[in-house]
């Protein structure tokens, strides 16, 4: 949860450069500190992580792998969305690990998506009772 937390950090950091500001007036604005913030995010932290098990536990099950080819094409997005060589990641990142990992995870949504099935439910038949009395 901690790691997962920590990555929420990060993403909130790059979110509040990218519209021009850094933590330090983030927090002078908002009247927060770290903690503060970090005690707000867990609970999301937390469901990240239920999410990610649950998903790589489906992934496992069904035998759903991300190839090189997946890798690849996940790079030329990525590549595309920042304006930067997918060379460039490779070498950022180190390896393709997390690449890999969230093209497995994509690949579960997608498997859970098309084998969805609609069920009628019961719902709340409130109405139907008013209209019945």
């Amino acid at each position: 949860v901690n790691t997962e937390l920590n990555r929420m950090m990060q993403e909130f950091e790059q979110r509040i450069q990218q519209s021009g500001l850094n933590l330090e007036t983030y927090f002078q604005i908002s009247g927060q500190d770290e903690s503060q913030l970090r005690e707000q995010m867990k609970d999301d932290a937390e469901a990240r992580v239920k999410t990610n098990l649950t998903l790589t536990a489906i992934a496992n099950a069904e035998d759903v792998e991300a190839s090189e080819e997946d890798v690849d094409k996940e790079l030329e997005a990525m590549s595309t969305q920042f304006g930067i060589s997918a060379e460039d990641i490779k070498k950022t990142l180190g390896n393709t690990d997390l690449i890999k990992g969230d093209v497995r995870v994509k690949k579960v949504i997608d498997l859970l998506v098309d084998n969805a099935k609609f069920v009628e439910g019961k719902g709340d038949n409130k109405e139907e009772e008013k209209e019945e009395q």
